[in-house]
Formats: structure tokens, C-alpha cells, sequence
């Protein structure tokens, strides 16, 4: 498999609402472009410890693996449900997931996702379902960092 090459520096923000609670988060990551599926990867923070974030957003379907303060792999697919297992430090359980609707637009200016879920909890640890609203939007035109410059000591 080639190597991935990033395109560009993205702006995101995710707006969650489970079980009625409501959470928001903005950061930036990098994005690339492969066979028609947008990869965005990203870093978050979980109390003191950082979860590294991959998405694969197709036009049917969204792939999210993380690995680190909480590890999972998501598929949020309308035409299959999947097994989900969930881990942070202190939690590690099993969901099925349930994608109810997914719907992903795209222009110029950035990519939005809209994805409505059911997570069933068999192991009881959660209260059992737990009711999900993803809005996720990905901010193409920012202006990209800078890159460093190093200098010769002589110049300092």
C-alpha cells in the first residue's frame, strides 16, 4: 500500500449530543483524499491523555479509529450494524452500533457529516442504550501553518 500524503491542514468541530448531553470539540488535523474517501487524522485529549483520531468518511459510510486515552473502532454504516469495543481507563465495554442516518455533504469550503446512532449496551456498564448525534464539519480553506525555519547557530 502507497503511502498516504497529507493535502492539507483542516479545521474540525464535532458536536456530540448523547443521551441529551451536549458536547463540543475544534481542533485541526490533516487531510488527504484516496479513491474518493476523505481521511482526516487528528489528535484529542481525554483528561491527561491524548487519543489519536483517523476518519474515513465515504459518501455511504464513517470509519473512525482511535487509539490511546479511549481506543475504538466505529463503522457508522445505515445498511449493517457492527460491534464496537470501547476502552478508556475506565471503562471497557462492548456496544452494537446502530447507524439510524448518515448523510455527508461537500463544497468548497469543507465536508459536513451528520450521523444519528444507537449504541446497545448488553453488559449493562453504560444503562444499557445509549441514543447518539454526531455533527461534524471540516474546514478545507485555512490558512496553513508556517513551517519551521532552522538556523545556523552562527546567525543566532
Amino acid at each position: 500500500m502507497a503511502k498516504l500524503v497529507k493535502e492539507k491542514d483542516v479545521k474540525i468541530k464535532i458536536k456530540s449530543v448523547v443521551n441529551g448531553e451536549e458536547n463540543e470539540w475544534k481542533g485541526e488535523g490533516e487531510y488527504a483524499k484516496s479513491e474518493g474517501i476523505h481521511m482526516i487524522a487528528y489528535n484529542d485529549y481525554t483528561g491527561n491523555r491524548v487519543t489519536k483520531n483517523g476518519m474515513h468518511i465515504d459518501v455511504d459510510k464513517l470509519f473512525l479509529h482511535r487509539v490511546g486515552g479511549v481506543t475504538s473502532d466505529m463503522l457508522f454504516d445505515v445498511l449493517a450494524d457492527s460491534i464496537v469495543s470501547y476502552r478508556t481507563f475506565l471503562v471497557s465495554t462492548n456496544f452494537l452500533l446502530h447507524t439510524k442516518c448518515y448523510e455527508v455533504d461537500e463544497d468548497e469550503n469543507g465536508l459536513r457529516v451528520h450521523i444519528e446512532y444507537v449504541l446497545h449496551d448488553a453488559s449493562g456498564q453504560t444503562g444499557g442504550e445509549l441514543e447518539g448525534v454526531q455533527d461534524i464539519e471540516i474546514l478545507y480553506n485555512i490558512t496553513a501553518r508556517k513551517p519551521m525555519v532552522f538556523r545556523p547557530w552562527d546567525e543566532w
